[in-house]
């Protein structure tokens, strides 16, 4: 014998981690997204540190100038309101480049 209101119970709970996974599947999906865009903006914030350093050296008259006159991407979607869960740096950076597995263990 099957208690209908433990049934009824257990299809919501279904459907809440249903859409709880959906949730995360998202917030996934989005936290990979900025940390591509994140790998992107630490290479081109290095090759501008290293453009300056040379031009530092090689020429102490001129004026470094800032932002190269190239337009920066920062295409920034958001897919759900709400808060993220907040994680250590170490546990979200597989799959990163060093610079900015670096740029999270300075900070």
């Amino acid at each position: 014998q099957q208690n209908p209101m433990l049934l009824a119970e257990l299809r919501l709970l279904r459907q809440r981690k249903d859409e709880l996974e959906q949730r995360m599947s998202a917030l996934q999906e989005s936290r990979r997204e900025l940390m591509v865009q994140l790998e992107g903006l630490m290479k081109l914030l290095k090759e501008e540190e290293q453009k300056q350093a040379a031009q530092a050296t090689g020429s102490p008259h001129t004026s470094p100038t800032h932002g190269g006159g190239r337009p920066m991407p920062m295409p920034v979607r958001s897919t759900s309101a709400g808060s993220t869960p907040t994680h250590g740096p170490q546990d979200s950076l597989s799959g990163v480049g060093g610079d900015v597995q670096e740029a999270f263990a300075q900070g």
